[in-house]
């Protein structure tokens, strides 16, 4: 069926709100925000459940988000998602240099930081969250031949002291860390599970993942779903156990990959068919002939990372022919942020210049 104007407008206020629920606030306002008085209502008013992820959003639009409508749905937000990785460089200033203080945010339920430090954390939690009960984080820390360093030792200390008055809690399950680290078969890491090898056990909170084959064998994470996962890094080839661990693949935003020959072209796309949602792709290394990002086609990816090892193991730096053949990739017109190495400044040209989104 053909949804044209008329058709969308015969469909209820009601099956309008349902539907928002699914959609960020960012792309629900790019969306529905203008057509007629109708939809600014339904935003404006009555809708009261917006979730706003500012992962890879450029400043100029985190900035008209911020000037359009971010004050008049402030008392509607109930997930905040702010980012500092390497995309969105600063938003947490961006964000502290405007007039809403996260203490504004009256209905917020969930605020989730990426790349964020420490002290950035300490700060926004004693200004802006005096209030704040539970707090669930996740600190990696590689000692290494400093585990015994006194300072170290402080360091934890201090910062468990800061916040005595919560909760500090060692999860086994429920997982509700969002990463998921495998049991790297060069170390002394073993698993072992009490529960009876028919049950399964949907890790829902885990949103990253680094999968490779060999990493899975274990037989008591045979049995683990991963149905959220947001952020992979992939070494080919793949099999039943990939899909049988990570079913779906609807919310993947983040991919990364390793190519070792030319024999996986198939699955890489077949996986890329099944990822409407996919923003970044990136190339950790590659052993082809051919270079990434061959002729992949993909409707959402916005993001290439060519910034990988080739054939030779060394960084790869694209040379003139190389960039004109990515100028002519499927993913060329629909990309919004390039990492790449190129041989001559000339080629950064060409490519903004014919790449007509970068």
């Amino acid at each position: 069926m053909v949804m044209n104007k008329k058709t969308l407008e015969s469909l209820s206020n009601e099956l309008f709100l349902d539907l928002f629920e699914l959609i960020d606030a960012i792309n629900l306002f790019h969306a529905f925000y203008g057509l007629n008085t109708r939809f600014n209502s339904l935003l404006l008013i009555y809708f009261q459940n917006y979730r706003v992820d500012f992962r890879s959003i450029f400043k100029k639009d985190f900035d008209a988000f911020y000037q359009m409508y971010l004050s008049s749905i402030i008392n509607s937000i109930i997930y905040l998602r702010l980012s500092d990785d390497e995309d969105t460089l600063y938003q947490r200033v961006h964000f502290q240099s405007t007039d809403l203080t996260i203490d504004r945010f009256n209905n917020l339920c969930s605020l989730t930081f990426n790349s964020f430090n420490g002290h950035r954390l300490e700060q926004i939690i004693i200004n802006y969250l005096p209030q704040l009960k539970v707090l669930q984080f996740k600190i990696d820390l590689n000692l290494g031949r400093s585990i015994d360093d006194q300072t170290n030792k402080e360091k934890v200390d201090q910062y468990v002291a800061t916040y005595h008055d919560l909760s500090i809690c060692v999860y086994s399950l429920p997982y509700v860390f969002d990463d998921f680290l495998p049991f790297l078969n060069n170390l002394n890491y073993h698993t072992k599970s009490i529960y009876p090898s028919e049950m399964c056990f949907s890790y829902d909170f885990v949103h990253k993942i680094e999968h490779e084959q060999s990493l899975f064998n274990e037989d008591p994470l045979s049995n683990i779903k991963l149905n959220n996962i947001e952020v992979l890094g992939l070494k080919f080839p793949i099999d039943h156990r990939f899909f049988s661990l990570i079913p779906i693949v609807e919310n993947l935003f983040s991919l990364n990959v390793v190519i070792p020959t030319e024999n996986y072209h198939l699955q890489m796309q077949a996986l890329l068919d099944r990822a409407p949602h996919l923003f970044s792709l990136g190339f950790e290394s590659w052993n082809t002939s051919a270079i990434p990002p061959y002729q992949y086609n993909s409707s959402s990816v916005r993001r290439l990372d060519l910034e990988g090892r080739d054939r030779s193991s060394y960084g790869h730096c694209f040379d003139s022919k190389e960039c004109v053949a990515l100028i002519r990739s499927l993913l060329d017109k629909q990309c919004r942020i390039l990492v790449i190495e190129v041989e001559e400044p000339v080629c950064i040209l060409a490519l903004v210049h014919y790449m007509i989104n970068l």
